[in-house]
């Protein structure tokens, strides 16, 4: 299957607030997040292409984070992707910053190579 996502996602539960025309829908968990978007675990579908505001709280930042977004996906008793318009600045820097720090804990848990016997140490 082709991956058309222009940026990368990284794996993060956080606890989600949604809200449909101001009306508090649940909280649920996320399942990943980039700079443009976010998966979303929910047993209830959501309509495609309609807006929906989230509110979520990121590790490392004092400010709730609130973004609006546009229902993209939905698939029942799995989940809702939501594309994100209309960024703010202060927005976009808490995202990035929260993704930078995801990015600095992939790096710091990816494996080192093991040793080759053979070579290591016999030129």
């Amino acid at each position: 299957m082709l991956d058309r996502r222009k940026v990368k996602r990284h794996t993060t539960e956080l606890s989600v607030m949604v809200y449909k025309d101001g009306i508090h829908l649940g909280r649920l968990q996320s399942r990943d997040l980039s700079l443009g978007a976010m998966s979303i675990y929910s047993q209830s579908p959501l309509k495609l292409d309609q807006d929906v505001s989230l509110a979520l709280s990121l590790p490392g930042q004092s400010d709730l984070l609130e973004l609006v977004g546009t229902v993209v996906h939905s698939i029942p008793e799995t989940g809702i992707g939501v594309m994100f318009k209309d960024l703010t600045s202060t927005a976009a820097e808490s995202l990035a910053r929260f993704i930078e720090m995801l990015n600095r804990n992939e790096q710091k848990a990816e494996p080192e190579p093991p040793e080759d016997p053979i070579t290591d140490g016999h030129s």
